[in-house]
């Protein structure tokens, strides 16, 4: 593990970096079992591959994403005293990234 002194969250939060190897025991399936839900993202992104539907993903997610690039633009200019609402943004992403519109 690695703790970055250096930079600055502008808290007593500190960046860390952490890496370890696994040894998958024995038995253990070598692939995780998906949700239908993240089988269902899977094959959505490999559609990406579709010009169309690439097109139609892009189109869609900068529309969709518009409010939450505006959100972080206003946290960035003038950062808030108390902590950003992360899993409402986070959210606010995964929304974007994953609309059931796009199928």
């Amino acid at each position: 593990m690695q703790v970055y002194s250096d930079l600055s969250l502008g808290s007593d939060h500190k960046l860390l970096s952490l890496s370890f190897d696994y040894a998958v025991p024995d038995g253990y399936p070598s692939q995780p079992v998906l949700s239908s839900s993240s089988a269902r993202r899977l094959w959505n992104l490999s559609r990406l591959k579709e010009p169309d539907v690439c097109s139609l993903y892009m189109a869609t997610f900068q529309s969709l994403a518009a409010p939450l690039v505006d959100q972080l633009k206003a946290l960035k200019s003038s950062p808030p005293s108390a902590a950003p609402p992360i899993d409402a943004l986070n959210d606010s992403l995964n929304e974007a990234c994953f609309n059931r519109k796009i199928k």
